[in-house]
């Protein structure tokens, strides 16, 4: 096979080429209006088609998000577009303690306790957190994963910083890198409603997490977030679509999300 014979079956692979097609067969060609619908037609169902076929391949319904506030700095950036792959309990990477009992719908101050101390300011500062009697201090090493919150109904990336295993199920906290503490820190939920400012009030199920981080690219969302969302805001750190929660701002997804 030369490279012309390659290059004309290469042209099969390209969705416009039967768009060409479509138009040619209806008689429209001549017809600048009609050609322009099949082709945006024809794009979006490309971009409908190739997401669902990444997500297939990558194991999860929502393989590319795109990063809209600073609360996971300086690892991703407002703009970057987030890469994501399944996961499951054992997948997620993150520190790990076990917990006799059950965890589904209950905040965590029902069967943890949350170590603060006095920081420089005076002010009351997350420190640790204490479960089945161990201390344990959040580090940087966990999975990037995404989930659902419950209070601002909408996707969050953030790192996964503790795993609690029971025997009903793996439930993880979670943490924004440059946020104060962590998402489920509410306090007393009562009815639904929680003492602080906080993300979400339970700890995430395994089985809820859309996914996992596999890769990034860097910045190149930033166009979709200047059209989608009010610009002073994006620039001033919290955009009018993130939800925020107390003093900081949850990340939201944008692509397979909410757009």
């Amino acid at each position: 096979m030369d490279w012309v014979e390659f290059k004309e079956r290469l042209k099969w692979l390209d969705p416009f080429t039967y768009s060409d097609l479509l138009v040619k067969r209806l008689g429209m060609d001549e017809v600048p209006m009609f050609r322009f619908f099949v082709e945006v037609v024809t794009a979006f169902l490309s971009a409908y088609v190739l997401y669902v076929a990444l997500g297939f391949l990558l194991g999860t319904a929502m393989p590319i998000v795109i990063v809209v506030s600073g609360s996971m700095e300086p690892v991703l950036h407002r703009g970057d577009i987030v890469v994501l792959q399944g996961a499951s309990a054992s997948s997620v990477k993150a520190q790990e303690v076990a917990f006799n009992g059950a965890l589904k719908n209950r905040g965590f101050e029902e069967f943890g306790k949350v170590r603060r101390v006095i920081d420089s300011e005076g002010n009351l500062a997350f420190y640790a957190v204490e479960i089945s009697g161990k201390e344990i201090r959040f580090d940087l090493n966990g999975d990037t994963i995404v989930y659902f919150s419950e209070f601002s109904r909408i996707p969050v990336i953030h790192r996964a910083v503790l795993k609690i295993v029971t025997q009903n199920g793996t439930f993880i906290l979670t943490k924004g890198d440059a946020n104060p503490t962590f998402d489920q820190d509410c306090g007393r939920i009562v009815l639904g409603r929680p003492q602080f400012g906080c993300i979400t009030p339970y700890g995430i199920d395994s089985k809820a997490v859309i996914g996992k981080q596999w890769f990034k690219i860097p910045v190149l969302g930033y166009v979709k977030l200047l059209i989608w969302d009010d610009v002073i805001e994006l620039l001033a750190g919290c955009p009018r679509n993130v939800s925020v929660q107390g003093e900081y701002c949850a990340y939201w997804t944008a692509v397979g999300g909410r757009s």
